[in-house]
């Protein structure tokens, strides 16, 4: 709720919101559905023509919102984005950092089971690689995210 809030008070601007997942995306825009919100998915998983029409829907400001993994970065250099939101937790400071490349700054909307989350998540990719430094990296990146969204 607190995320489409924000972004929704945003409408007369190109707004940016960030997710670390399609499921999240995708969820986020089924909520912003039933608000009857007007917003342009973009993640990985559009092929290239989805991907060019939801950019110029974004672009061209047919729809002011726009929800999206990080796979949307590289557009921003392409286009005007005024309002960067991030809802959740960024996995480093240097992923926040590409997410608001194009507005130098971003809202950061998280609940502190969003760290847990993402901790989960690195304990479970290093488990299943087979690598502890991928969680003793993460850990340290998710300390540094946490340190800084907080002061």
């Amino acid at each position: 709720c607190c995320v489409a809030d924000e972004a929704e008070k945003l409408a007369w601007k190109k707004t940016a919101v960030y997710f670390n997942s399609r499921s999240e995306t995708e969820e986020f825009g089924r909520f912003l559905d039933r608000r009857r919100v007007d917003f342009v998915l973009y993640d990985g998983n559009l092929s290239d023509e989805e991907r060019l029409r939801a950019f110029r829907r974004f672009n061209e400001n047919e729809s002011p919102i726009v929800i999206a993994t990080r796979s949307f970065i590289p557009e921003t250099l392409f286009t005007d984005v005024e309002k960067s939101i991030f809802a959740g937790v960024p996995f480093s400071v240097s992923h926040m950092h590409r997410c608001c490349a194009s507005t130098s700054e971003i809202d950061v909307i998280y609940c502190p089971s969003d760290f847990e989350r993402n901790e989960r998540i690195s304990r479970s990719l290093s488990d299943t690689v087979g690598d502890s430094e991928i969680y003793t990296v993460r850990s340290k990146n998710l300390s540094e995210i946490q340190r800084l969204i907080k002061e």
